[in-house]
C-alpha cells in the first residue's frame, strides 16, 4: 500500500537523519558561534527591519 511505502520511506529518512545528526549538530554549533560573532551586525539589521 502507498501508506506502507511512505512509512518505510519515513523510517529510512529517520535512520539517515540519526546518522547525520551528529554532523548536523556540529554544523549548527559552528553556525551559532558565527552568529554570536555577528550579533552586533544582526542588531543593526533588526533595528532597520523594525523601522520598515
Amino acid at each position: 500500500s502507498v501508506l506502507r511505502a511512505n512509512m518505510d520511506k519515513v523510517h529510512a529518512t529517520k535512520c539517515r537523519i540519526e546518522e547525520n545528526s551528529i554532523e548536523v549538530y556540529d554544523v549548527w554549533r559552528r553556525i551559532e558561534i558565527r552568529e554570536a560573532n555577528n550579533i552586533s551586525s544582526d542588531r543593526r539589521r533588526s533595528s532597520w527591519s523594525s523601522l520598515i
